[in-house]
């Protein structure tokens, strides 16, 4: 390959996108008193505990001594995660790692939106190219997965699955045997990273049942496959019923239990709103391709994958945090099979052709796509932000139109209709990009600060009540208690509060992770030494005040100056330094 190939093909395409990446991860940073800190979503910082405890003490638990329950429910991955945690680096050191990881996958994603696409368009390398390169500008799939998630990790193995359908079109022959062994190993590995990736197994054998068995013989071999995928399956549920008691996760039960179906549907209709209209657009070309068997053929793959994906996220009611407004990390996995299949939707006359389209207004529509407004918010009952430009975006515009103008000056028809279908996928709320409302930044620092208060105030003995169960359980070196029940059996199989009205069926009430609390067990029968953040609710008011807790306040320092930070303690707590706490101000 020659050098100006190289560059052309890597910095031209793909380079900007890695730039934007590398930038939103010390965006998503905070720069404090103590240096930088970096920092993960949450939820994800559950699963980084889990594997912090493993190399710490051995056991796939919450925290060193704490009861066996599952509260992650990507156990692969939990893994991998436990190897970062190999080299000992600090604890703001490993989140930085875990997001410079996923953007590694994100530029392989890239590489491999390319090349299945190549395989879509005829070998057309500069729409390939093109859609590869703004796959790393998509916002879900850059959020998901530089703040943690195994949204990337997923993504990949997705296009990895589709590629090796496409690619070598395995039809369950003797000589399929490779083929067919590294996609369904494919699909094991997905499954052992999170379990509900056995969806996907219902996508590709919708495919291998319609286009490739067609005798006995062929069906026996599909059937063994899938039966071989199923003792993955039997075997990690085994290993999770041995090890934590349950078949399935703890948080399967606390999301998911006590609420009927008609409650989930609703929420999770709206919520595939982000890419219904696109699976429409599969659906269509896949009824105007019928009478073409062979492209027909590569499009149903990516089609039965979309569509089971969505299935699912309808009948889980969605993810609890869509407020963000931009798709879910249930979603998301499928926006590179989307750009992959672009061509698809292109006349081939038309990728013949060669001509000019206005530089100007390349850019212009190029632009638009991080500024489009596909708000489904209000439907679902959050609040509406309001449009607003802030500099970040001035920023990543101003990187866009430069990666344009990378492409030089020249386009085809098919780059405005590449450009199209992104404004589709770029559906998420660009007026708030890394804004600290939208990844709960600020939240996230905080809790660091207080988890690391909390071990100078408090003896290694002391329990921890907790709302927010990563950050804050990740840097606390104490056992906790989950107020929330993400790491508690007890309150992820009780009933969910209902407190909105007295109905049955309350789609306002249905909020994943986020609707099952006990105080009376939680504060009344655990007696936590510490409780971290105050609650509204009555019942937390009344088993503060029946177990005579008092409130104290932590002082946080940063760099916009010293704030108190409300904590309630167990009156006369042995485990706990007051010398180094005071009342709260009045």
């Amino acid at each position: 390959m020659k050098t100006s190939n190289f560059y052309k093909k890597y910095i031209y395409y793909y380079f900007p996108g890695i730039i934007f990446c590398i930038y939103f991860v010390f965006s998503s940073s905070v720069d404090s008193n103590a240096g930088r800190v970096f920092t993960l979503s949450d939820d994800i910082m559950i699963s980084m505990s889990y594997a912090k405890t493993f190399i710490n003490s051995g056991e796939l638990t919450w925290y060193d001594g704490s009861p066996r329950v599952q509260g992650y429910t990507n156990f692969l991955y939990t893994i991998f995660l436990s190897f970062i945690h190999l080299f000992k680096f600090d604890l703001s050191t490993n989140s930085l790692t875990v997001s410079l990881i996923n953007v590694v996958f994100i530029l392989i994603i890239s590489l491999k939106v390319t090349s299945l696409s190549l395989i879509f368009s005829n070998g057309n390398k500069k729409i390939s190219y093109f859609l590869g390169g703004l796959i790393s500008f998509q916002y879900p799939l850059v959020f998901w997965s530089l703040r943690g998630y195994e949204v990337g990790i997923i993504s990949l193995l997705l296009i990895l699955i589709v590629e090796q359908i496409v690619k070598f079109d395995p039809g369950f022959e003797k000589s399929d045997h490779s083929k067919i062994l590294k996609i369904y190993s494919l699909l094991s590995i997905g499954i052992l990273i999170r379990v509900d990736f056995i969806v996907i197994l219902f996508g590709v054998s919708s495919y291998f049942l319609i286009f490739k068995i067609n005798n006995l013989l062929k069906f026996f071999r599909f059937s063994l496959y899938n039966f071989l995928v199923g003792l993955v399956v039997f075997f990690l549920f085994l290993f999770q019923y041995f090890y934590y008691g349950d078949f399935l996760p703890n948080t399967y039960y606390l999301k998911t239990g006590g609420f009927a179906l008609i409650e989930k549907i609703p929420r999770g209709v709206l919520s595939s709103f982000k890419v219904l209209p696109l699976l429409v657009f599969l659906l269509h070309l896949c009824i105007n391709k019928f009478s073409k068997k062979e492209t027909l053929r590569a499009i149903f793959p990516i089609f039965s994958i979309s569509f089971f994906i969505v299935l699912y996220n309808i009948f889980i009611g969605g993810d609890a945090w869509e407020v963000y407004g931009f798709a879910n990390r249930f979603i998301t996995p499928i926006i590179p099979l989307i750009f992959s299949s672009i061509p698809l939707f292109i006349p081939s006359e038309m990728l013949k052709k060669n001509k000019l389209v206005n530089t100007i207004l390349l850019l212009m529509l190029t632009s638009s796509i991080f500024l489009i407004q596909l708000n489904v918010n209000q439907l679902l009952g959050f609040e509406y932000l309001d449009f607003k430009l802030h500099d970040h975006e001035i920023i990543f515009i101003f990187t866009l139109i430069i990666f344009v103008i990378l492409l030089k000056t020249r386009t085809s028809h098919h780059y405005l209709l590449a450009i199209l279908f992104t404004i589709f996928l770029s559906s998420s709320h660009f007026q708030y990009m890394l804004e600290e409302e939208v990844q709960i930044t600020s939240t996230d620092y905080l809790n660091v600060v207080i988890g690391k208060k909390i071990n100078l105030i408090s003896e290694p003995e002391a329990t921890v009540g907790i709302f927010w169960a990563g950050n804050l359980s990740y840097y606390i070196d104490r056992p906790t208690i989950d107020f929330l029940g993400k790491s508690d059996r007890f309150i992820a199989k009780g009933p969910p509060v209902r407190e909105k009205v007295q109905s049955r069926y309350n789609f306002s009430d249905f909020f994943p992770g986020h609707n099952k609390w006990n105080f009376e067990y939680s504060i009344g029968e655990l007696k936590p030494d510490i409780i971290i953040r105050p609650s509204e609710d009555s019942q937390f008011l009344n088993q503060i005040q029946t177990n005579k807790y008092e409130q104290y306040c932590l002082k946080i320092i940063s760099k916009t100056g010293a704030k108190e930070f409300p904590i309630f303690i167990l009156n006369n707590s042995i485990n706990v330094k007051f010398e180094k706490i005071t009342n709260c101000s009045a």
